[in-house]
């Protein structure tokens, strides 16, 4: 009996110290270079080891030099599938709700090997909501959600839920 007590406990402590599960960022507007979202339920954070444009920086944003348009960039390319997550708004005109029916916006998201890319462009359905827009000390937060189409298979559709960044560039 007391062995059986004994393989539960260290089961348990094994289980609580190595089956961890990733958790969605906090939402801020500090500009803490935070970035999250469930992509059909399963959390997505960019990853330390993640390369974007030969940074080694997994997250970026970012707006055009007349700040007309914004984007945000996620990369995980720790492990198979290398994954992205764009979010682009065009027209961009600071704190608000930028609907994913007008397609100058646009949230995609990509897995390299295999090669599937969704696109809100495709499902039109889906919005990015930016919380704050600070242009002085460079801070773009808000929050998205979208459903993306497969380009090759637009059958084949993934749920982008409880997306947040909290962005500094």
């Amino acid at each position: 009996m007391k062995n059986l007590l004994l393989l539960i406990y260290a089961t348990t402590i094994f289980c609580t110290a190595g089956c961890k599960k990733e958790k969605l960022t906090k939402a801020t507007q500090n500009g803490a270079n935070t970035f999250s979202c469930k992509i059909n339920g399963k959390v997505f954070l960019p990853c330390k080891d993640g390369q974007l444009f030969g940074s080694g920086d997994p997250l970026f944003g970012g707006y055009s030099s007349n700040f007309s348009i914004v984007n945000v960039y996620a990369v995980c390319n720790e492990k198979e599938p290398y994954k992205t997550l764009t979010i682009e708004l065009s027209n961009f005109h600071g704190k608000g709700e930028y609907l994913l029916s007008n397609t100058e916006n646009a949230c995609t998201y990509s897995e390299r090997y295999p090669n599937n890319i969704y696109k809100s462009t495709l499902s039109r359905e889906g919005k990015v909501t930016i919380t704050k827009d600070d242009r002085i000390n460079f801070i773009l937060s808000g929050s998205f959600e979208f459903k993306g189409q497969n380009t090759n298979e637009p059958t084949n559709v993934i749920n982008v839920t409880s997306g947040r960044f909290d962005v500094k560039f």
